[in-house]
């Protein structure tokens, strides 16, 4: 585990410094904008890196940087200040500061470079201490990183081969086989995940991935990015490219096997050719290719090609998705949905090998389409399918087929509000009716009165009312009270809400009146109902 400490006075530079600064998941991150705060803290829970802006009040950088050396000699230490000063350069690096930088040339690829570097010294201080056994372990987690590295292209093959020698490394000579491994789904089950869950979540995988690897001659499990795991398989000497294709699928079968098995998850793989260490790069980059294939090839698969088909991106595939793609906006644009049209667009999509980005562009434009019809005839959709909810729903959607999927699920919520939009405009209700269930509809979360909803119409409140319970059989106030009940109890069953929270987001001043009123209209308490509910409908992990 890396500590690192984050000191600048200014609490928007501090932001800053924090959202450039991308470390790994073992890191641990401390921020501070008092350098008295920062020296304590390292005086009682200790550091590895420093990164502190140098002009403060009270205490200044170098002044930092001195009591903190007096405590942690070993302290990794980088300078940011805006004060191009002369003296600030030479003072901080009489200290044994790595880099001086100002703020001005900051960005994520300079902290980067800067991070890197102090990592790479302190790997340097450990293994000149560390006994022959711990040595050989911090060597080989050193290789693995620095092999990392160079296969994500963060250092070129010949700084990857001028550390190995540095650190007394062998370089390997054998043939690698890489495998770059997509968790699917891996959004969806992440999207509530804190960092520390994150890091929880990828621990515990590693730990799977490495035990099914454990009978493979010096196989490796390396972290990619995000949502990526990376297998490396030397091939030492073997030479039968039948030897290599059967070590390599005996591998990618246990390591799906186990993460299955454990976690329910499945992988959709890219596999590279034998290469030696120094083609890894490469070979990378050609795994992303193949597994793009995953968008309409569905998930799990593993793939060693990229596929024969010509992907285009060109002018004369748009202009063949073109009318099927214009008929369905029209028809919506017409407060229609027209699934054949859907099908026949889908099918061409997937026949001519469409890119995720196009159909996504397309489908985007259709579900405003869908939106805005909805919001002008004042259909009530379903809290799922509002606009920021199901949108960022779908945009995490991994292939062809779950957005076929999910449009359809959405043209059935769409049809639905319109069904009952209809069957609410044959009632024989007035207007004035009808208009103030909508606006109860739009607005139930916020204060709302009958005198605001006849003051929006330009009505009488007192006529309204009269409507109003002609019409429905209840005052307003009943009304908006067991709508707002009724939609406390569809966040109940989600299940995503805390109880104490709800009340609020359904429009109830306190807690305690909403409780009251809920106990009485339902004959439990919300936590009663929750826990009724969860009997009947587990929720899904």
């Amino acid at each position: 585990m890396i500590k690192v400490v984050l000191v600048d006075n200014d609490v928007l530079d501090l932001m800053q410094l924090k959202q450039l600064l991308k470390v790994p998941l073992d890191c641990v991150v401390k921020d501070f904008i008092y350098p008295r705060e920062a020296l304590e803290y390292m005086e009682r829970e200790g550091a590895d890196i420093l990164i502190t802006d140098m002009k403060m009040p009270h205490m200044d950088g170098i002044s930092l940087i001195k009591n903190a050396k007096k405590l942690l000699p070993l302290l990794h230490t980088i300078v940011i200040s805006s004060y191009k000063d002369f003296e600030y350069v030479k003072e901080s690096f009489k200290e044994g500061s790595l880099d001086y930088i100002l703020k001005h040339t900051l960005s994520e690829q300079v902290l980067k470079e800067a991070f890197d570097q102090a990592v790479s010294k302190m790997e340097e201080h450990r293994l000149k201490e560390k006994d022959p056994e711990v040595l050989n372990r911090s060597r080989q987690l050193l290789k693995v990183k620095m092999i990392q590295q160079v296969i994500l292209g963060e250092i070129t093959p010949e700084t990857f081969e001028r550390q190995m020698k540095k650190y007394g490394i062998e370089i390997p000579s054998s043939l690698f086989v890489l495998m770059v491994c997509e968790i699917d789904d891996y959004q969806n089950i992440t999207v509530s995940f804190n960092r520390a869950d994150t890091r929880i979540f990828w621990d515990s995988v590693m730990e799977t991935v490495e035990k099914s690897l454990e009978g493979f001659r010096n196989a490796e499990a390396i972290a990619g990015r995000d949502g990526e795991l990376l297998l490396l398989l030397p091939m030492g000497e073997i030479r039968s490219e039948a030897r290599m294709q059967s070590e390599t699928e005996a591998v990618i079968e246990r390591v799906k096997r186990m993460l299955f098995r454990m976690f329910n998850m499945n992988l959709s793989i890219g596999v590279s050719n034998p290469v030696p260490v120094r083609m890894l790069p490469l070979q990378y980059e050609s795994c992303r290719k193949y597994l793009n294939r995953k968008f309409l090839e569905g998930k799990g698969g593993v793939y060693r090609t990229e596929s024969t088909a010509k992907i285009s991106t060109g002018v004369k595939m748009v202009s063949g998705s073109e009318r099927p793609y214009r008929e369905l906006l029209q028809k919506i644009k017409e407060g229609n949905t027209d699934r054949e049209i859907l099908d026949r667009l889908f099918t061409y999509y997937k026949s001519n090998y469409y890119p995720r980005e196009m159909v996504e562009l397309q489908m985007v434009e259709v579900l405003q389409c869908l939106w805005a019809v909805a919001g002008e005839k004042n259909l009530e959709l379903e809290e799922d399918y509002q606009l920021p909810v199901f949108y960022d729903r779908f945009c995490r959607l991994e292939t062809i087929e779950d957005m076929q999927q999910q449009i359809n699920i959405f043209f059935t919520c769409f049809e639905k509000a319109k069904q009952e939009r209809e069957e609410k405009e044959h009632t024989g209700f007035n207007r004035y009716t009808i208009a103030c269930l909508d606006y109860i509809r739009k607005n139930y979360a916020n204060p709302l009165s009958l005198q605001e909803v006849a003051d929006y119409m330009g009505v009488n409140h007192t006529y309204l009312s009269k409507l109003f319970k002609e019409d429905t059989g209840e005052n307003f106030v009943g009304y908006l009270t067991d709508y707002r009940v009724g939609k406390a109890k569809e966040l109940i069953e989600r299940r995503q809400y805390k109880i104490k929270d709800i009340y609020a987001l359904v429009g109830f001043s306190s807690y305690n009146y909403f409780f009251k009123v809920f106990k009485k209209a339902v004959g439990c308490s919300p936590l009663e109902y929750e826990n009724k509910k969860s009997i009947v409908n587990p929720k899904k992990v």
